[in-house]
């Protein structure tokens, strides 16, 4: 393994270590707000390093992911800062989302049968984000708990494409051999999907509960 194999290793590592405890920690407090601090520059470095790699390589899927991730994240991150410095650069990350979500819809025509589905998969999340985006962008201001579940299911995907990566993906490679062939290893990232279902559930249900209220009766 190469220094810079290696240091996409250590930074997926810490990164999904960090996103666990996010996911786990109470939302807003400490706890949540200091693994947010690790989580994020971790990510990004792991998915800036995998995309280098993957361009080296050349693995194009593996350069979708590493893009995706990298678009997910800082989506995420701009949906809970000020709103100016927030719209200033959605525009642009808006436009990127639709380049990837085009790139990775023609590689996935281009590809041979049965390889195709990971290119469409990424190129339908690409385009479901970007579309999500030109709604904030029309639609102005969010509400908390509509600013709440942008910026947790787009970490939370992030968290999911990296959690891949390590335990299912080409990162299994550092665990024993009897690991990888164990159902278990696919138990991390399906773990993130069900944690991110349940908060989404969660804030539409509060949401549903407000409205409820608010209706006259």
């Amino acid at each position: 393994m190469n220094g810079l194999g290696l240091f996409h290793l250590i930074s997926g590592t810490v990164a999904v270590g960090a996103g666990f405890v996010a996911l786990a920690a109470p939302k807003g407090r400490p706890w949540h707000r200091m693994a947010g601090r690790v989580f994020v520059p971790s990510m990004l470095l792991m998915a800036i390093s995998g995309t280098a790699l993957a361009c080296l390589k050349p693995m194009p899927i593996a350069i979708i992911a590493g893009l995706l991730t990298i678009y997910l994240l800082l989506t995420a991150w701009l949906t809970v800062r000020v709103q100016v410095r927030q719209r200033r650069w959605m525009g642009m990350l808006m436009a990127v989302g639709l380049v990837l979500a085009a790139a990775a819809l023609l590689l996935g025509v281009q590809s041979q049968s049965g390889q195709s589905v990971p290119f469409y998969f990424f190129a339908g999340l690409a385009g479901l984000a970007a579309v999500l985006d030109l709604r904030l962008l029309l639609g102005g201001n969010l509400g908390a708990r509509h600013r709440l579940a942008r910026h947790l299911w787009r970490m939370c995907v992030a968290l999911f494409i990296a959690a891949g990566s390590l335990f299912t993906g080409l990162g299994a490679r550092i665990f024993p051999a009897t690991w990888r062939d164990s159902d278990w290893m696919a138990l991390p990232e399906n773990l993130v999907l069900l944690i991110m279902l349940a908060w989404l559930a969660g804030l539409g249900l509060a949401s549903l509960r407000q409205r409820l209220r608010r209706s006259p009766a």
